[in-house]
């Protein structure tokens, strides 16, 4: 016994167990004498189920970290008063202003619900795609001998025509059709490569944000997205996902690249080399650039990216200075 009691590092913990031991072991020691050990049938254990839990009244925590090297953390370093920083980011969300059109806010993605159920111009021809052939084609009009299974269509699902401007049927869905749906070798019977995304601006180059309405841009000839040589408005790769309890996800982004840590400048986090903010560390007033690192802060990350990007927000080579240029000429 004391060879076995050993194997306990704790004293309190070998006390324990010794006098447990000695407590149920003296009286099973006699019934085992008198009686064959009979041996039960393991019964599987099951494992316990983790339940979905209500996130109401629970808050995220605050973001904190480092700023050139000292530690920061946002209540404290960043945000003087938070009611009116809840409000700006609810206005910079809700703005249409923001966009260089005058007329798309993040919200033009998001305001259903936190996601995008718009139907009409929603088409993006897969851009994404590996082969080069059809990644700027819709509904491609060939047969890609390098995609098994593939079969040349130049129609949806519905038969409609698809492509730019095109108006979503509920039987258009889904773009991907087996014979046998638990059969992932099964044959298909309809496939295209055409992705649902979400509609953004127009294909156009920024030239300067003073204006009454609208950034100055000039546009150019969009190659896919128009319509008997009209452009319409561009569409992005993927469907806008749900903002809804976006901060508690520890990325954001179907492809997670919104980065956990925020670095003040875009959604990649410390992987963007080139990031950093300008701060004054004495009363000379020159700015230097620093690195940050903002933890717990992928909705931060992620709501860099939109509005200057020239599919979903902006004219094209638009800057965030651009925009808040842009926000100080319309107060």
């Amino acid at each position: 016994m004391v060879k076995y009691l050993s194997l306990f590092r704790i004293p309190r913990f070998t006390c324990a167990m010794a006098g447990a031991l000695l407590v149920i072991g003296l009286p099973v020691a006699s019934a085992w004498a008198a009686d064959p050990v009979v041996v039960e049938p393991a019964v599987p254990s099951v494992p316990d189920v983790p339940t979905l839990q209500s996130l109401r009244g629970l808050l995220p925590p605050d973001p904190s970290g480092t700023e050139g090297g000292r530690k920061v953390d946002l209540m404290t370093d960043y945000v003087l008063n938070r009611p009116a920083a809840v409000l700006l980011g609810k206005a910079l969300f809700w703005d249409m202003e923001i966009g260089s059109d005058g007329s798309t806010a993040c919200a033009s993605c998001h305001f259903h619900a936190g996601a995008d159920h718009r139907t009409t111009n929603q088409i993006n021809p897969g851009q994404a795609n590996t082969n080069a052939n059809v990644s700027s084609i819709f509904n491609k009009p060939f047969t890609a001998s390098d995609i098994p299974g593939d079969v040349p269509t130049y129609t949806t699902k519905s038969g409609g025509k698809g492509g730019p401007n095109y108006q979503l049927k509920k039987s258009d869905f889904p773009t991907h059709v087996l014979a046998n749906p638990l059969d992932r070798n099964s044959a298909i019977l309809f496939s295209t490569d055409d992705v649902i995304g979400s509609q953004g601006v127009f294909d156009a180059n920024f030239v300067k944000p003073h204006q009454a309405r609208f950034d100055k841009c000039v546009q150019q000839p969009d190659g896919i997205f128009q319509v008997g040589g009209i452009n319409v408005r561009r569409s992005t790769g993927r469907n806008a996902p749900t903002v809804i309890n976006a901060a508690f996800n520890v990325r954001n982004f179907w492809d997670g690249r919104a980065n956990n840590v925020f670095n003040g400048f875009s959604p990649f986090g410390n992987r963007d080399p080139d990031a950093g903010i300008f701060v004054t560390s004495d009363r000379s007033g020159v700015a230097t650039k620093v690195r940050l690192a903002l933890k717990d802060a992928s909705a931060a990350s992620q709501a860099v990216g939109p509005p200057g990007s020239p599919v979903e927000m902006s004219c094209g080579g638009r800057t965030f200075a651009d925009i808040g240029r842009r926000m100080l000429d319309t107060l």
